[in-house]
């Protein structure tokens, strides 16, 4: 093709907004935060957690709630005054001051949420992920029996969005639907963690923390 009818090709697809170009969309691929562990970095799309966004962790029956793949995470938002939620966690994680120092996390900018109902607990979530003063937002949200819908889920997304906030799901592996359109659903177990989901791969590697 000769150059000017490339240019005139390339003035065409400039002109029509409608028009998807694959390297617009690379432009816009989710910015991410590292995760303070290489090889997680590695292996996930773009090269860490999403700075914005929703993820998914499945919770074996019985396994003590596996935080540890967050902690640098959680340690980079404390130390940038950001607050980190965690809303409905359980019991055995009620914050003890010394085991957060020593992760690096300054205890102070941790708000323990109980809700006394679904109603209240989601109200929570999306109100921290929206509020521009939280880092991170760690939830339960089945606590209460109900599992995630589309609804919630996308209310979540939106407010995440508005407030440049990344919040994590703990689900229990027990329920056949998982929280839907996350941008990661991960597994853990013990220091191994599967990918299930990536938005943007189609690839599911394990990684050793």
């Amino acid at each position: 093709m000769s150059d000017s009818a490339t240019n005139s090709l390339n003035a065409l697809l400039q002109a029509e907004p409608r028009l998807w170009r694959a390297r617009d969309a690379r432009a816009r691929q989710t910015a991410v935060r590292p995760t303070g562990h290489a090889r997680l970095d590695t292996a996930l799309p773009g090269g860490g957690w999403p700075e914005a966004g929703m993820i998914e962790v499945v919770v074996e029956a019985r396994q003590p709630p596996p935080l540890h793949p967050f902690l640098p995470a959680m340690a980079d938002c404390t130390r940038a005054g950001q607050r980190i939620v965690l809303v409905d966690a359980p019991a055995d994680l009620v914050p003890f001051t010394p085991a957060w120092q020593q992760a690096g996390i300054n205890p102070d900018g941790l708000l323990l949420v109980r809700s006394d109902d679904r109603a209240n607990a989601w109200w929570v979530i999306e109100t921290a992920l929206r509020s521009e003063a939280c880092g991170l937002v760690l939830a339960w949200p089945c606590t209460h029996g109900r599992q995630v819908d589309v609804a919630a889920m996308r209310r979540w997304q939106v407010a995440a969005a508005a407030g440049r906030c990344l919040g994590v799901l703990f689900t229990p592996a027990r329920r056949r639907a998982h929280a839907p359109n996350v941008h990661l659903r991960l597994h853990v177990q013990g220091d191994r963690l599967r990918v299930l989901k990536a938005r943007g791969s189609h690839q599911c590697p394990v990684v050793s923390l």
